[in-house]
């Protein structure tokens, strides 16, 4: 993760992440992540709900890029839940702009530490014998790909009930 962010800083200082020529088909990035997560679905078993754009809506950056965060967002959701957990990836287009989102039905973030989590290494306390995975990088790595390709990432939660993380980007015809 720290290699992969490193390059995704490179290109934000280079101001390569913004042309034109890099896109790519979103759905075929989401069925990649779901094909790279399989085993940890099989074994969590969520109840996932997957709804995109019948068409092939393009999005701008690096694939490579996106692909990471939008698994980072998926593993989440899935590794930081119970089992069963519901579990939706939405898309949404509207005109030039695509919503998409990332939610579950799981036990939440805490109101004080929502506004931390797209900080480097913040990881959310659970109460318990919770272990955490990872170092804290995974959401601000989504948030730095959202920002290098033009977009924005928000989180909201109301803990026990539902999460989401949204992503909202101007896509290419």
């Amino acid at each position: 993760d720290i290699l992969t962010l490193g390059a995704l800083e490179h290109e934000i200082t280079q101001g390569t992440s913004k042309s034109p020529a890099q896109s790519f088909l979103l759905n075929e990035c989401i069925n990649d992540v779901l094909d790279k997560l399989n085993p940890l679905i099989r074994d969590r078993r969520p109840i996932l709900s997957v709804q995109l754009p019948p068409d092939s809506c393009r999005i701008p950056g690096d694939y490579y890029f996106w692909y990471l965060a939008f698994q980072h967002l998926l593993e989440n959701a899935v590794g930081d839940n119970p089992r069963r957990t519901e579990i939706s990836i939405q898309a949404k287009r509207q005109g030039q702009t695509i919503t998409i989102e990332f939610s579950d039905k799981g036990i939440g973030i805490p109101p004080n530490d929502l506004p931390l989590v797209f900080n480097p290494f913040y990881r959310v306390q659970r109460p318990g014998n919770h272990v955490h995975r990872g170092v804290g990088l995974g959401l601000y790595f989504v948030e730095r790909v959202a920002t290098c390709f033009g977009g924005t990432v928000t989180a909201s939660s109301i803990p026990s009930v539902r999460t989401v993380f949204r992503i909202v980007l101007k896509t290419e015809h």
